[in-house]
C-alpha cells in the first residue's frame, strides 16, 4: 500500500504517535480507553503541542528531513 505522502503535517505526526502508542501495548483490539490511558486525551495533547507555530514548524521540518531517511534505511536493511 502506498500513500504517496511527500510532506508530513502536524496531523500526520499526531497520528503516528497515536499508532505507535497502540503498537507498544499488549492490547489486541482498539478501544478509546486502555486501562487508565485515554487515546482521546493523548491525541488532543499532541495536537496542543502544535499550537505554537514556531515550535511546530521546527518539529515538522525535522520530521520531514529525517523520518523519510530513517524509513528508507530501515526498509533497505530488512
Amino acid at each position: 500500500m502506498s500513500y504517496d505522502i511527500t510532506v508530513f503535517s502536524s496531523r500526520h505526526l499526531t497520528n503516528d504517535a497515536y499508532q505507535a502508542r497502540f503498537a507498544m501495548t499488549s492490547t489486541s483490539t482498539w478501544t478509546n480507553i486502555d486501562g487508565r490511558f485515554s487515546y482521546s486525551d493523548f491525541y488532543w495533547r499532541i495536537v496542543g503541542l502544535f499550537e505554537d507555530e514556531e515550535e511546530a514548524a521546527g518539529l515538522i521540518k525535522f520530521y520531514n528531513q529525517y523520518v523519510p531517511l530513517f524509513l528508507t534505511i530501515y526498509l533497505l536493511c530488512y
